[in-house]
C-alpha cells in the first residue's frame, strides 16, 4: 500500500533537515502547480512500504494569507496524506504549538516530532511527553533531527498511525470533539455548534470536518466562504455570533480565535515544560543581538562591516592573490607553453593564439577568482553566524520606505553574488507587489561578474585608493536601487507593505 506523510512546521524548525535524513538521496525538487513556490517531494527511508514524503512550506498558521500557507493547508485539505507529522522546535515550543492546534481542529491524523531535543537538555530543561500528548491527543516523539536520534521511531508510529487510521471507516469525531473542548471555551464552542447544526445544512454540502468549517465560518475566513458559496443571508446570521463573541470579549473575531488557541498552548506548555531556573545575566546571543540590532549602532555597524569585508578583499590579502596567480599564469605557465609549442614547430600563429589569447585572455579574468572567493568567504561566515537574518530585521524599516519588507534585504544581498539565483530567491516573498519590485532593483546590485571589471579599471586609475572607489560603487548601486525604489512605489508598484516575520536563528552557531 503506497503511503503519504507531509511534513509541517513553522520556518526554521528543522523541518528540512527532517526531510533530508528521512529521504536522503531520493527527493524531488519542483514547484507546486501554478506558483513558484518549491515543492519537495520524496522516498523514506529507514522504513518498509512504499512511503512518500511532502515537505510543505514553512508556516506559522494555516490561515490562508500567504502563498506558502494556501498551499499547506490545500494540499492538506484536498490531497488528504495519511499522516501529518508536524515538526515542533523544542525550544520554542509554546509558539510553535500553535499550529499543531490548528492542525487539531483540522481532524487530520497528526503526529508531532518534538525536535532540537539535544539543545533542550543542553539548556537543562525538560519536556514531559506523556503530558503533552494527553493534552494534544496524538503520539508525541522526541528527536533530534541534525543526527538522526528518534527519526527512525518517528517513521515508525507515524506508520502505526496511517494502518491504525486506514481500518476506520469515518473519523473519530470524539477526538475531534474533544480537542475543540480543549482550545475553545464555552462561549465560542456554543457559537461554532449553531452554525454546525443549523446553518452547515442549509448549504446542502458534505464535509469531513463539520466543526472545523463552523469554526472557519465564525473566524471570518474568506477562502472557506468563497469555496462554500455561502450566501448573504447566512453570512448575515453568522455575523450576529461574530457580534456576539467580539462585545463580550472586546476583541475582534479573528484576535478571539487566535488568543483561545494561543491560552491552550500556554497551558500545554505551563504544564509540560519544566525549564532550568536561569540566571539572570543575558546569554551571549543575547548581548550580540543588543548591539548588532541596536536602532542606532546597527546601519553602521553594517556599512563598517563590509567596508572592513573590502578592505581585506581588495586590500593586502586581495592585492597578493592577485599578484600571485598573475605570476603563476603569465609568469610561469605561459612562458612555459611559448617555449614547448616554438620547440614543437607550432605554427606562429597557434603560439599566438594559445599564449596571447587562450592563456593571456583567460588568465586575465582568473586572476580575480581569488578575490572573489575572499569575498564569498565573508559573505558566507556572516551568514552562518547568523547575522544575515539579523541585518534583515534592521533593514526591514528602511526597505518599507520603498515599499518593500525586510524579507526583500535577503535576495538583494544576494544579488551582490549572482543576479540569477538572487532572482529566483524571490519566490520565497508572499506578495506579488513585493516580488516584482525586488526584482527591478536587484539587478543594481553589483554582482560578482562585475568584481573583475571593478578590479581592473581601479587597479588601472586608482591604484592608491582601490578599497574605497570599489566600496562606492557597490554603495551607488545601492542608492540608484533606492531612488527606483521610491519612484517605482509611487507609480506602477502602489500597495501596502507585506508584514515581516523572520526567525532569528542564534548569533553564534
Amino acid at each position: 500500500m503506497s503511503l503519504k506523510f507531509a511534513l509541517v512546521g513553522n520556518p526554521n524548525c528543522g523541518k528540512t533537515t527532517l526531510f533530508n535524513e528521512i529521504t536522503g538521496s531520493t527527493q524531488y525538487v519542483g514547484n507546486w502547480p501554478g506558483v513558484t513556490v518549491e515543492k519537495r517531494e520524496g522516498k523514506a527511508r529507514k522504513i518498509q512500504g512504499d512511503v512518500k514524503m511532502i515537505d510543505l512550506p514553512g508556516i506559522y498558521s494555516l490561515s490562508p494569507y500567504s502563498m506558502e500557507e494556501i498551499i499547506a493547508r490545500d494540499y492538506i485539505m484536498n490531497e488528504q496524506p495519511d499522516v501529518v507529522i508536524n515538526i515542533v522546535d523544542a525550544t520554542n515550543i509554546e509558539r510553535n504549538l500553535y499550529l499543531t492546534t490548528q492542525l487539531l481542529e483540522l481532524g487530520v491524523n497528526v503526529v508531532v516530532a518534538l525536535n532540537m531535543m539535544d539543545a533542550v537538555e543542553a539548556r537543562g530543561d525538560k519536556i514531559d511527553i506523556a503530558i503533552l500528548e494527553a493534552h494534544l491527543k496524538v503520539p508525541v516523539i522526541p528527536i533530534t533531527a541534525s543526527k538522526g536520534r528518534g527519526v527512525k521511531e518517528l517513521l515508525e508510529t507515524t506508520l502505526n498511525v496511517a494502518q491504525t487510521a486506514a481500518s476506520v471507516v469515518s473519523p473519530a469525531s470524539e477526538e475531534v470533539e474533544a480537542i475543540f473542548n480543549e482550545i475553545h471555551d464555552e462561549s465560542i464552542i456554543s457559537c461554532i455548534l449553531k452554525i454546525e447544526n443549523n446553518i452547515l445544512p442549509q448549504l446542502k454540502i458534505k464535509t469531513k470536518n463539520a466543526r472545523w468549517t463552523a469554526l472557519k465560518l465564525l473566524e471570518g475566513d474568506e477562502k472557506v466562504q468563497d469555496t462554500l458559496k455561502v450566501p448573504d443571508a447566512l453570512l448575515s446570521e453568522i455575523k450576529l455570533f461574530q457580534d456576539k463573541l467580539e462585545k463580550k470579549y472586546d476583541m475582534d473575531i479573528e484576535t478571539i480565535i487566535a488568543d483561545s488557541r494561543y491560552q491552550f498552548t500556554t497551558s500545554v506548555t505551563r504544564n509540560a515544560v519544566k525549564k532550568k531556573e536561569h540566571s539572570a545575566h543575558l546569554t551571549v546571543s543575547d548581548k550580540i543581538d543588543k548591539v548588532v540590532t541596536n536602532r542606532l549602532l546597527a546601519i553602521p555597524l553594517f556599512l563598517a562591516m563590509m567596508f572592513g569585508i573590502f578592505s581585506i578583499t581588495f586590500g593586502t590579502i586581495g592585492t597578493f592573490t592577485i599578484d600571485f596567480v598573475d605570476q603563476l599564469v603569465n609568469g610561469m605557465i605561459a612562458p612555459f607553453l611559448s617555449t614547448w609549442l616554438a620547440g614543437a614547430g607550432a605554427a606562429q600563429w597557434l603560439q599566438d593564439l594559445i599564449g596571447g589569447g587562450l592563456i593571456g585572455g583567460v588568465g586575465s579574468m582568473l586572476v580575480f577568482v581569488p578575490q572573489i572567493m575572499i569575498l564569498f568567504f565573508f559573505l558566507s561566515i556572516l551568514e552562518d553566524t547568523g547575522y544575515m537574518a539579523r541585518a534583515a530585521f534592521v533593514m526591514d524599516r528602511l526597505l518599507r520606505k520603498l515599499g518593500l519588507s525586510g524579507k526583500s534585504f535577503i535576495p538583494m544581498l544576494i544579488g551582490f553574488g549572482c543576479s540569477v539565483p538572487a532572482l529566483m530567491s524571490t519566490r520565497t516573498l508572499e506578495n506579488e507587489k513585493d516580488r516584482r519590485l525586488t526584482i527591478m532593483l536587484i539587478p543594481f546590485m553589483s554582482c560578482g561578474a562585475r568584481l573583475p571589471i571593478y578590479a581592473l579599471y581601479t587597479a588601472a586609475f586608482f591604484a592608491n585608493n582601490q578599497t574605497m572607489v570599489v566600496f562606492s560603487l557597490y554603495l551607488l548601486g545601492i542608492v540608484i536601487a533606492i531612488l527606483s525604489g521610491f519612484l517605482l512605489k509611487k507609480t506602477i508598484l502602489q500597495g501596502e507593505v507585506a508584514p515581516f516575520v523572520m526567525e532569528l536563528p542564534p548569533s553564534i552557531n
